[in-house]
């Protein structure tokens, strides 16, 4: 059972949103009636989200047209935006994740060394994850990956060539 009151876990999934950028300044937000058949919720919970959402400064509200995500100025004056939006940018730009089934074999650690040497010479970091060859685990790892914005970029700089000698 989620502890967390209702309109506060609306409110969550619409930053989410707005954050990750499936909601863009200007975008309409579902209606009131829209997000209580929504979240399966009283008209008054999803009042109260976009309410407290509006009181923030996310989104305005204009009578007899619906919720918009605010302007991109308006959203860069609220602190908590900005940390967020600078948070997951410098982890989109700068890391790459790995996920290993398993550390088992000298190619996986050949592979790995590899991989960490091309990355020395630029100012990228590897996230590694070991699953161990759990699928559950590999899942968690995915997501975990996916929403904290790792992302593989390629880089116009020609590669270094490490080599990996098979035994």
């Amino acid at each position: 059972m989620n502890s967390i009151p209702l309109y506060k876990q609306i409110i969550e999934d619409i930053l989410s949103r707005i954050h990750d950028g499936s909601l863009q300044p200007g975008d309409r937000i579902p209606s009131e009636r829209e997000l209580a058949e929504q979240y399966l919720v009283s008209h008054i919970t999803s009042k109260n989200a976009l309410a407290e959402l509006a009181d923030k400064g996310y989104i305005t509200r204009q009578k007899g047209k619906g919720s918009f995500v605010s302007p991109m100025e308006q959203l860069q004056m609220i602190a908590e935006f900005n940390s967020t939006v600078n948070h997951r940018t410098i982890l989109k730009s700068k890391t790459i994740g790995l996920i290993m089934p398993s550390m088992k074999t000298s190619i996986d650690q050949q592979l790995l060394n590899c991989i960490e040497e091309e990355l020395n010479a630029t100012d990228y970091i590897l996230a590694v994850t070991i699953t161990r060859e759990n699928q559950e685990l590999e899942s968690a790892a995915i997501h975990k990956l996916r929403s904290g914005g790792p992302a593989v970029s390629s880089s116009s700089r020609p590669s270094t060539r490490c080599t990996m000698r098979i035994s």
